[in-house]
């Protein structure tokens, strides 16, 4: 049901040299990739409970889009959350950056390395969501961007809404997805 789903919209059926072994390899490939999300965001250290409100938030996301989607390969990259062995936090996110396929910044409070983040994404031209919390004035640099405003005071419920649908829209404009 997939398959027929992601050639009809995909308009497969219209390429007029093409075999059926390989719009199967095609569709193997994309339905195989692994999707990872990376979030910057300001670090809260005076107090730990917003970073868990913040990953618990988005864990809602990605579990909601893959119960919808049970067979969309997803997943988050923990906020700032780290247990185990000593390592180079920088070159860890910078890894993750290099490795996630959805990029979220929350440009909040105007943190210069979420900034620093942001611009490392984008250098890799990957697709970004912009959040930012409601009373902030979005900086000069992301001024002409698309910075989706969620109420910062109380529960992340439409920064999740925001999110979800964003991530919906990059499966599937992006990457090819046909998403429920």
């Amino acid at each position: 049901n997939l398959f027929k789903k992601w050639v009809l919209q995909n308009h497969i059926f219209e390429i007029p040299e093409i075999t059926a072994s390989s719009i199967i390899k095609i569709f193997d490939k994309i339905a195989e990739q692994e999707i990872t999300v990376f979030v910057a965001m300001p670090y809260y250290k005076n107090d730990p409970n917003i970073i868990r409100g913040y990953n618990e938030a988005y864990d809602r996301v990605i579990t909601k889009i893959k119960a919808e989607n049970p067979s969309l390969k997803i997943s988050l990259f923990p906020i700032m959350e780290h247990i185990g062995r000593t390592r180079d936090i920088v070159l860890n996110f910078i890894n993750q950056i290099k490795e996630c396929k959805i990029f979220i910044a929350d440009i909040s409070e105007k943190n210069p390395n979420v900034a620093y983040e942001l611009g490392f994404a984008r250098s890799l031209d990957k697709p970004s969501i912009i959040v930012i919390k409601d009373k902030e004035p979005i900086p000069f640099d992301y001024g002409h961007d698309n910075a989706n405003i969620y109420n910062g005071a109380g529960p992340l419920n439409d920064l999740e809404g925001i999110v979800y649908d964003n991530i919906k829209g990059i499966l599937q404009k992006d990457y090819g997805f046909v998403i429920n």
